[in-house]
């Protein structure tokens, strides 16, 4: 919050939670092993991440970031150092705080720096010999003029910080019931969007057999959170926003992590993981489910270990356990089952505190933590496998995953706040089967579908799911027959028929260009052919022949072929895969877009014009794969040629959008007269951070709009 317009401090929440913190800190004087807090402002730079420690604080007193602040909390008092807009907008708080704490403002000048308030600031500190508490990880790398300023004043202090960013962590972890109901209104909006968009967006994709990549997938959900009119929820946009971006995965690539990212490759219909959150007035919420398509029965099996292991883990979710018992009761339910192979498959980490954090690293569900649960405390439970080898299958492997965000409640017991079905039979789905069934087990599976439908609970967008899941199962039965009567004789003859389709659809399309360069609109139709570099040794340095170089400047990448390293420019490549590596070695695979296969939507329109220019005479490259001992380089590669295929989408896609820019007159300001201004207006798209707050003004030709950060538009 750059300035105070449009902003009030809601003083009465304000006092209750300051009330909080200090209560703790007097309750709880051997945990934090000092007298007094030091919370410096959020470091320069981290506009994109809204849940480092201090901003959680920041939103959690004051309902908003407060930058270029400095508070200090004392036994007795309450300092805070501010700009004097900062410090106008806590004015109304002096009066009316929680009443053992007395309430002091003071206001510094950027020019001025801090020193005219050092005797101020020295009178509330410990002395000399003491320490006082800070965010160590954000105090130790401030690079903020107010943080340097204060650490160069207090430097000769002979007691040092002491980190008690754990500590707090453990005061904002119990929620009150108001805090609890906005956690639970976040829940209900993440398990909507997985009930009323992802599951039927899934089985549409099965049905319709749709090509959609994982990371296509995942916008379409984001989009849906940040937007969640488009499943007739009624809540303020402005309310609402992701907690991160979505994870999906399949096609036997898995990382259980919260930090695992959606790749671009094609979803596969073998096992489905997604994972997502909303946060919803700055709470966030957090769910993950599993979903099989066509399983083998060991697959099914251990899917329903896991449901099981989820109820043992939730039975110790209770006040006065401590969290390292959720991982124990996990390990002790997997022996009991005679599953020792899966111990090994499971998570070092099994969730985590959530709600303005979205993830507190001091309160994680793993081996290690003492901390014991406490009535009020919301966490997300994530149980999974990795790396399952599948039996009958040599070398495959997949994962499981079930997330919930769970509340520890007061009669003492966790409650699942995301309340997904999730039992096998509600996220299995059968495409074919390839051995012959009776018409009886096709009725059941018929039957069993649409029963999980009708159990929904009777809503349009339910009765849609379970009329688009009958109409999947009777496919489903008819291919079934099908197949169960063709012979290999006519599976052959489809195989010839598709092949000869591929052919006549290349044919034409090559009459098509001939007509297109025979044409007037030859310059429209007409492919820019790609050229990294006019010479060799306009390499970039550090080129050889067995490293794979990724050139930034240049949008290509060097590839060592037969010792020679050969640039490929980067929207000739179609994808890039990173497999798990071996016990030996660390591979990457490379797919390049070429003739005879589908042209995602993704591939740029020059691409799509050269390989149809090319199609009938060259020969293309489909496929490299590296091999190395060391795999850093090739991890390197992989991550930046990621990026690098980001940045060149993100170009191509802003100048189609330029390119339909009309260019405006300059703008004729209003000057003599008063301006109309609309106040506290969020722009979409934003000019940085997450999101866009400033106001709207009216002049002779046109509007302005100029953001609470400065940027005008």
């Amino acid at each position: 919050m750059a300035d105070n317009a449009g902003y009030q401090l809601d003083v009465d929440r304000f006092s209750r939670r300051i009330e909080r913190v200090h209560s703790h800190l007097i309750k709880h004087r051997n945990l934090y092993n000092t007298k007094v807090i030091v919370i410096t402002p959020p470091p320069t730079g981290t506009d994109t991440n809204p849940y480092l420690k201090s901003k959680v604080l920041h939103t959690f007193l004051f309902g908003y970031e407060l930058p270029d602040t400095l508070l200090i909390m004392t036994e007795s008092k309450l300092l805070f150092i501010g700009s004097r807009k900062k410090a106008d907008f806590l004015s109304a708080a002096e009066s009316s705080l929680y009443e053992k704490l007395s309430f002091e403002l003071l206001t510094w000048d950027k020019k001025a720096g801090l020193e005219p308030l050092v005797p101020e600031i020295e009178a509330v500190l410990p002395k000399e010999s003491e320490s006082f508490g800070v965010l160590a990880k954000e105090y130790d790398g401030h690079t903020s003029k107010l943080a340097s300023s204060f650490r160069s004043a207090f430097a000769d202090r002979n007691g040092s910080p002491m980190d008690v960013t754990g500590t707090l962590s453990l005061c904002l972890s119990v929620k009150n019931e108001d805090e609890i109901n906005i956690l639970q209104k976040s829940a209900v909006l993440t398990n909507k969007v997985l009930k009323r968009y992802f599951v039927p967006r899934l089985e549409s994709i099965i049905d319709q057999e749709v090509s959609v990549t994982h990371e296509a997938l995942a916008q379409d959900v984001e989009n849906v959170i940040e937007e969640p009119t488009k499943i007739q929820l009624n809540v303020p946009q402005e309310d609402v926003e992701s907690c991160y971006f979505p994870i999906i995965q399949s096609g036997g690539t898995y990382d259980l992590k919260v930090s695992a990212q959606s790749n671009d490759s094609l979803l596969k219909h073998d096992v489905i993981i997604a994972s997502f959150g909303s946060r919803y007035k700055m709470y966030c919420s957090n769910v993950a489910r599993t979903f099989l398509i066509d399983p083998p029965k060991d697959v099914t099996e251990t899917y329903n270990i896991l449901l099981q292991m989820q109820e043992a883990c939730l039975k110790e979710m209770i006040p006065g356990k401590p969290l390292k018992s959720v991982r124990a009761a996990a390990v002790k339910f997997l022996k009991s089952e005679k599953k020792p192979n899966l111990i090994e498959c499971l998570p070092k980490t099994l969730g985590f505190a959530i709600g303005i954090d979205f993830r507190d690293a001091a309160l994680t569900l793993n081996s290690k933590s003492n901390i014991s649960f406490r009535s009020g405390m919301c966490f997300y439970l994530g149980l999974g496998f990795i790396n399952v080898a599948q039996k009958g299958d040599s070398g495959k492997k997949y994962a499981l995953l079930i997330g919930d965000t769970v509340n520890i409640s007061e009669k003492g017991k966790a409650v699942i706040l995301t309340k997904h079905a999730k039992s096998s039979t509600d996220i299995t789905y059968t495409i074919s089967k390839n051995e012959s069934s009776s018409s009886d087990d096709e009725d059941v599976s018929v039957e069993n579908k649409a029963k999980r439908g009708s159990q929904s609970n009777g809503s349009s967008a339910d009765a849609q799911i379970a009329k688009n899941m009958d109409r999947t199962s009777k496919r489903s039965s008819s291919r079934t027959a099908e197949v169960s009567q063709a012979s290999v004789n006519a599976a052959a003859d489809r195989e010839k028929k598709q092949i000869l389709i591929l052919k006549r659809r290349n044919e034409t399309r090559l009459r098509e260009i001939a007509r297109s360069k025979n044409s007037d609109d030859v310059q429209e139709t007409e492919a820019d052919e790609l050229q990294t570099y006019k010479k060799t040794s306009a390499y970039p340095e550090g080129a050889m022949g067995h490293v794979v170089k990724v050139d930034m400047v240049n949008e290509a990448i060097l590839l060592p072929i037969n010792g020679i390293p050969v640039p490929f420019h980067i929207s000739c490549i179609k994808s890039v895969v990173l497999p798990d590596p071996d016990s030996r070695a660390t591979y990457l695979r490379i797919n390049f877009y070429g003739a005879g296969q589908t042209i995602p939507k993704d591939a740029s329109a020059n691409m799509s014009k050269l390989i149809g220019k090319h199609a009938h005479w060259a020969t293309f490259i489909r496929e490299v794969t590296y091999r190395s001992i060391d795999g850093s380089n090739l991890t390197q590669a992989f991550r930046q040629i990621s990026e690098l295929r980001k940045r060149f989408r993100n170009r191509i896609q802003q100048k189609l959008l330029e390119s339909t820019l009309v260019a405006q007159d300059r703008l004729q300001r209003i000057k003599n007269e008063r301006v109309s201004r609309l106040s506290d207006v969020t722009m979409r798209p934003v000019l940085s951070g997450r999101k866009t707050q400033g106001n709207l003004e009216v002049h002779s030709n046109g509007l302005r709009f100029v953001s609470s950060k400065g940027e005008m538009l």
